[in-house]
């Protein structure tokens, strides 16, 4: 069973290989926008029912980019689309990215890539079995 934070844990990890010299941060702390960094946020989707054994999953990963240039900002949005293209691989599986989408604005730290990442994936529901007593046997006669 794969958890929140083994997806997080994925993508920060394929951003740090990628980019060895840019901070990346997954919780907000004091000071953290100086120069240039990444911020990593998971926000979970609904939880649909799809069998007894099968529930269908969703995230929506924020990959936001703080930077004043620019045209980097624009590289770093490529280069994400083309890391995010179709898979993620999470500890023993390979989950589809079902959507990626770049969206640039200001805000008031400085100018922000915000890009979205959705997954959406099925997950397997371990079910407790639980122990009944028989209450003695039964005759039928015919």
């Amino acid at each position: 069973m794969l958890t929140y934070k083994d997806i997080l844990y994925s993508v920060t990890k394929l951003l740090n290989a990628k980019y060895k010299d840019i901070n990346i941060f997954d919780k907000n702390q004091a000071g953290m926008f100086e120069g240039e960094c990444f911020y990593v946020k998971l926000i979970p989707l609904e939880t649909n029912v799809n069998s007894n054994t099968s529930n269908s999953k969703g995230v929506v990963i924020s990959v936001k980019y703080f930077s004043d240039d620019d045209l980097k900002r624009y590289d770093i949005a490529s280069d994400l689309n083309i890391m995010f293209a179709r898979t993620l691989k999470v500890k023993d599986r390979v989950l589809s990215i079902s959507n990626t989408e770049a969206n640039f604005f200001e805000d008031e730290v400085s100018e922000v890539l915000d890009f979205l990442i959705t997954i959406k994936y099925v997950e397997s529901v371990e079910i407790a079995k639980e122990y009944r007593e028989l209450i003695g046997s039964v005759t039928i006669r015919i």
